[in-house]
């Protein structure tokens, strides 16, 4: 019974600990969001926020007669939803950004 109890403790302290790690986590991730600048490359970006849940890359509208330019622009999204957080990247860089709703995500 007390090998029980023991077993019990240490899971609850695990527990703890892990909510603690996401929390501190959730919350630089929200610090590192914010530092955020366009024009940053995707290395910049991949150091601060860590490699994106998914990648789309589109090529822009082809002038008449001309071929399309693949990888022009470029779609990281960090979760499955929009909300989760999306970057655009315009020939390598930065463009645009919209931020995950930290309020919509799990704590």
């Amino acid at each position: 019974m007390r090998g029980v109890n023991l077993l019990i403790a240490g899971l609850l302290v695990v527990g703890a600990l892990a909510m603690s790690c996401q929390s501190s986590n959730r919350s630089r991730s929200i610090e590192q969001w914010r530092k955020l600048e366009a024009g940053m490359s995707r290395f910049d970006v991949r150091m601060r926020l860590g490699e994106p849940y998914r990648k789309e890359v589109n090529p822009l509208e082809p002038l008449a007669g001309s071929q399309p330019r693949l990888g022009d622009y470029e779609h990281w999204y960090y979760g499955p939803r929009i909300t989760d957080g999306k970057l655009v990247f315009k020939n390598g860089r930065l463009s645009s950004w919209l931020e995950p709703e930290f309020a919509l995500l799990p704590r």
